[in-house]
């Protein structure tokens, strides 16, 4: 009689079948390997959500010179380019005239990229390797991290800059013909590199990485000859 309502608690949850040894459903899946790992993630980004680090004040005034009318400079009358973020000072410009401060804006964005990475990331394993016994581990490893969590929301681009890379990732994994997948892979650099400066860095790496994978991708769907 002890075990009634634990096994009514488990077959009201959907999780009975997986502690009888089947493979747990897909609603399950999500609720383990999603959505619980996203609220780890935001409990982890509201507890240093407070502090902007220093370099984030770069953008935000030259962000707040061109809403100025006096350009992309971090002295009205000088003109160097002292940004390496384009893309992520031109987002914060673009709330200041509704009036939102550039420390709300760039750490709302930067929170919501992180929960995108997230969802990618849940996308992105399912598809390299389909799920069975166990939920996916790789968005609880990135929900965990406080490099992900605290940079997400320090101020900076980086949170978004990975979101732009993984988020072409699957874009690029969606079209089975070849030339298009590593044509999106090849973007997706290509946007990260519009987003942040190491830009050279950034292309061999991640082409190292992407077309093999992405190039294997379209030859296992291609139609044999």
């Amino acid at each position: 009689m002890n075990d009634t309502p634990k096994r009514s608690l488990l077959d009201r949850v959907g999780v009975a079948p997986w502690f009888g040894g089947h493979d747990p459903s897909t609603p399950v899946h999500l609720v383990l390997g999603l959505l619980l790992p996203m609220l780890l993630l935001a409990h982890n980004m509201w507890r240093v959500h407070w502090f902007t680090v220093d370099d984030a004040y770069i953008s935000f005034r030259y962000a707040a010179n061109l809403v100025a009318g006096h350009g992309l400079v971090y002295n009205p009358g000088e003109a160097i380019e002292g940004y390496t973020n384009f893309l992520w000072t031109l987002i914060v410009a673009a709330g200041l005239p509704l009036g939102i401060d550039a420390h709300v804006s760039s750490k709302v964005v930067g929170a919501l990229a992180a929960m995108g990475t997230l969802a990618v990331t849940y996308r992105l394993s399912r598809r390299l390797q389909p799920y069975g016994a166990f939920p996916c581990v790789a968005t609880w490893l990135l929900a965990s991290s406080s490099t992900s969590a605290t940079w997400a929301v320090f101020g900076l681009e980086t949170g978004f800059f990975v979101f732009l890379i993984l988020g072409l990732l699957q874009l690029g994994l969606m079209h089975h013909a070849r030339v298009m997948a590593k044509y999106a892979a090849y973007k997706a650099v290509r946007a990260g590199s519009l987003n942040r400066g190491e830009k050279e860095v950034m292309e061999k790496a991640a082409l190292a990485v992407l077309v093999p994978v992405l190039g294997r991708n379209s030859t296992a769907g291609a139609p044999s000859s």
